[in-house]
């Protein structure tokens, strides 16, 4: 019987950046681990087979721990069952790669998502005339708006570090977009935390702010990409009329391991009996 090989730690970038270039937009995201304060928090495992290799970023900066992945199939089933990856995370897969990650983590109500990229050629500017570059003094309104109902809360460096714009009325601000990261090395960065109150929604004031923040980080990079629940028509919609284009499927979602038990390692597989407990 062929000896399993064992999954090795991944430090430096020489390492980790032409694994993510192999599928630069599907796990764009990854490269917001390499950028601090992320970094710090950040550990990467690969495991290699031939040509082959799979992947898995994750990330102790968040509660539950973010975790990345991507590869063939049981290349990835082998990584993820071997690898000392935390029992509850947060997964991003793409859903080509969700069956072989659900024979070891059980998603709890996870969410299906687009990822959508432009460049500066699709891009397709709009009115934004009434957006206003938001600054870490700021900080504190924009949280303030999230509390309507975003879920996010970010931090006065969030804002310095990023592009934050957004659009106030009787001086409160009742739309924001900004981004999850810039990577200005590999020229890629992320839209996110767009919300708009919903006061003040159906005026095109989420196009605006992230059609405004789109166009700043088309001046710093080549890409740009956000993640987006596949069921928000109306965002869908937002994007796609600023060049938005989709480029993949992804699975998101709190995920728990499951019991496999001990003979993976033997056989390469899960025995009958041994899955899903």
């Amino acid at each position: 019987m062929a000896q399993l090989r064992s999954f090795v730690r991944l430090r430096s970038d020489e390492e980790i950046v032409p694994l993510l270039e192999r599928a630069r937009l599907q796990v764009a995201y990854a490269f917001g681990y390499l950028q601090p304060p992320l970094r710090g928090r950040a550990e990467w495992f690969a495991l290699f087979d031939g040509q082959q290799v799979a992947w898995a970023a994750l990330n102790r900066a968040y509660d539950p721990p973010a975790l990345i992945v991507h590869g063939p199939d049981e290349l990835l089933f082998r990584l993820l069952a071997e690898a000392p990856i935390p029992g509850t995370v947060y997964l991003t897969v793409l859903e080509e790669h969700f069956p072989a990650v659900d024979r070891v983590f059980r998603l709890q109500g996870g969410q299906p998502m687009w990822r959508m990229w432009v460049n500066r050629a699709q891009f397709n500017p709009v009115d934004w005339s009434r957006t206003i570059r938001l600054r870490p003094e700021d900080t504190g309104e924009i949280n303030r708006l999230y509390r309507r109902g975003a879920g996010s809360f970010i931090t006065a460096r969030q804002v310095s570090d990023g592009v934050y714009y957004g659009i106030w009325q009787d001086d409160r601000l009742v739309s924001v977009a900004g981004t999850h990261f810039i990577d200005r090395v590999h020229r890629i960065a992320a839209v996110g935390n767009v919300f708009t109150d919903p006061d003040f929604r159906g005026l095109g004031y989420a196009t605006a702010v992230t059609g405004r923040v789109t166009a700043d980080l088309l001046d710093l990079v080549d890409d740009v990409i956000l993640n987006v629940n596949r069921s928000n028509t109306p965002a869908v919609r937002a994007y796609r009329r600023l060049g938005y284009q989709t480029v993949a499927n992804l699975i998101e979602g709190v995920a728990e391991r499951r019991h496999i038990g001990p003979f993976w390692r033997l056989f390469g597989r899960i025995l009958p009996g041994q899955e899903g407990r």
